[in-house]
């Protein structure tokens, strides 16, 4: 697992790896970038990453979150228990693509 506190921490790590889950917060640590803008870049360069977005503004950010690609949104305050299943989804699509390449 990688972790980045920025938004352009994250497009830098983004552009180093190839990850299949990016858990994105909208409102990431200082910087001028935030979750929309990272999940942006994610779903141009790396169309194969499933990404969850997180926030506590769900009527400001869903519909963008959606629209840009994301695959679930999660809001604040949110458990363990929301977070691990929405990991779980991600890893059955994966799991599932992985077994329609063959």
């Amino acid at each position: 697992m990688k972790t980045a506190l920025t938004g352009q921490a994250a497009i830098n790590l983004i552009k180093r790896t190839t990850p299949n889950i990016a858990i994105l917060d909208i409102y990431l640590y200082k910087g001028n970038k935030n979750g929309i803008d990272v999940l942006k870049h994610i779903k141009k360069n790396k169309p194969g990453c499933h990404c969850v977005m997180i926030s506590g503004h769900k009527e400001k950010y869903e519909k963008d979150s959606f629209q840009f690609g994301a695959e679930d949104f999660l809001v604040k305050p949110l458990t363990i228990q929301k977070l691990e299943k929405s990991i779980n989804k991600m890893v059955y699509k994966i799991k599932k693509e992985e077994g329609a390449r063959g």
